[in-house]
C-alpha cells in the first residue's frame, strides 16, 4: 500500500488535534495585525482575533509565511511518502496554492499534487478529511483526487455579514456588492460559488428571517438535498443570529446533516464579527 500524506491549511478550520488524529499536516496561514505577523490558529486564536476586530485594528491576511512553508516542505521531503496531496484554500481567494507550488519546485519534489479546492472552511475541511480517510483505507492518489474533485463540484457558500466593512477593506467583495455597504437597516446576503474570486451580492431584505428563507430557497434550487449533502454552519461571535438561523434551517430542512463551527481567524478577519455563514457540499 502506498504511503500518502494529506496536507491542508488553517482556512479549513481544522484544529491541530484533529489534524494529528487524522494524520493531516496543518499549515498556518498568516494574519497581519497592525503590521505584526501571526500564525493563524497557532499564534492568533479565535478569541484574540475577535478582540482585534472589536478594537478596529488594521488586519490583513496572507498566504503561509514562505520560510515556514519551506520548512514544512523540507520536512515532508525527508519522509518516505509515495505521494503528498495538498488541499489549500481556493486559489481565487489566496496565494496559498501558488506558495505551495513554488515551495514544491524549489525543493525539487516530484511526489506532490496540489488540489485547488476552489473553496474554504467547511467544504475545504470536508474534502481534506475525506482524503485522509481514503488514504488510510489504501486508496490511490488518483482515486482520492477523482473523488474529491467530484465532491467539490457541488459546494456553495452563503454569508450573512453584520456589515460589509471588513470584506470591503480586504477587497473580498465585488464592486457591485461593495455599494451595499452604505445602506442602512438592510440585511445583506452574499454568495460565493465554487472557484469564485469574490463574494457577490445575493439578496437584500428587511428582516433576518426573510434573508434566511431566501437562502434556503436558493439552496434547494442549487441541488441541496438532506440525503446527499452535508451542511456547515459557521459564525464569528454571531450567537443570537446563529440561534435564529439554526432554528429556521431545521424547519426548512428536517433531518439535515450539519455541523457548527467558529469561523477560522483568517476568515473572520475578512467577514467581521456577528457574521453567520452556511455552506453545503456533496457527501462522500
Amino acid at each position: 500500500m502506498r504511503k500518502i500524506c494529506i496536507v491542508t491549511d488553517t482556512a479549513s478550520g481544522l484544529t491541530s488535534n484533529e489534524a494529528v488524529v487524522n494524520n493531516i499536516v496543518l499549515v498556518p496561514l498568516s494574519v497581519l495585525v497592525n503590521g505584526k505577523e501571526y500564525q493563524d490558529y497557532f499564534e492568533l486564536t479565535y478569541n484574540k482575533l475577535n478582540d482585534f476586530l472589536r478594537a478596529k485594528a488594521d488586519i490583513k491576511t496572507s498566504q503561509p509565511n514562505l520560510g515556514l512553508l519551506n520548512e514544512v516542505m523540507v520536512n515532508l521531503k525527508s519522509k518516505d511518502y509515495d505521494d503528498i496531496l495538498i488541499f489549500p484554500i481556493s486559489s481565487k481567494l489566496s496565494g496559498t496554492y501558488q506558495a505551495f507550488a513554488l515551495a514544491t519546485v524549489q525543493n525539487q519534489m516530484t511526489n506532490v499534487s496540489i488540489v485547488d479546492t476552489g473553496t474554504l472552511v467547511g467544504s475545504q475541511r470536508y474534502v481534506t478529511l475525506c482524503a485522509a480517510e481514503m488514504a488510510k483505507a489504501g486508496k490511490s492518489k488518483e482515486e482520492i483526487i477523482n473523488v474529491t474533485m467530484r465532491i467539490l463540484r457541488e459546494t456553495i457558500t452563503y454569508v450573512l455579514p453584520e456589515n460589509l466593512d471588513q470584506l470591503k477593506r480586504g477587497g473580498r467583495i465585488s464592486s457591485s456588492a461593495a455599494i451595499l455597504s452604505g445602506l442602512l437597516k438592510v440585511k445583506i446576503g452574499l454568495v460565493l460559488g465554487n472557484y469564485g474570486d469574490a463574494f457577490e451580492k445575493f439578496a437584500t431584505t428587511r428582516t433576518d428571517e426573510r434573508l434566511f428563507q431566501t437562502i434556503f430557497e436558493s439552496m434547494k434550487k442549487e441541488g441541496f438535498n438532506v440525503d446527499s449533502h452535508k451542511a456547515y454552519i459557521l459564525h464569528a461571535e454571531g450567537i443570537p443570529k446563529l440561534d435564529k438561523f439554526i432554528s429556521s434551517f431545521n424547519r426548512a430542512f428536517p433531518n439535515a446533516n450539519y455541523e457548527i463551527y467558529d469561523l477560522p481567524s483568517v476568515i473572520a478577519a475578512h467577514a467581521g464579527l456577528n457574521t453567520v455563514a452556511i455552506q453545503f457540499i456533496q457527501k462522500l
